[in-house]
């Protein structure tokens, strides 16, 4: 038969600091993205009422306004964007 005197355990002190370093690399980007994820949805992003697009609107009427600027239904237009 076969007798076992002790069990002897062994790791890479290499590996074992690279997988640590990368394990807390993982769980910040995982806070981060739902960091981002949660002001995504407050901004209304992406979507038609978000703030890119409504952004998007009010460069577009001032452009329109820069166009006619003396057009009063034109000024309305960028004071209600």
């Amino acid at each position: 038969g076969v007798t076992v005197d002790s069990v002897m355990r062994v790791r890479d002190r290499f590996l074992d600091q690279q997988y640590r370093g990368h394990t807390a690399e993982l769980a910040e980007w995982q806070t981060k993205s739902e960091a981002l994820g949660n002001v995504e949805t407050i901004l209304g992003e992406p979507g038609e009422n978000g703030l890119n697009a409504s952004m998007g609107r009010l460069w577009s009427a001032w452009q329109d306004l820069e166009s006619d600027p003396s057009n009063a239904a034109v000024q309305a237009v960028v004071k209600e964007r």
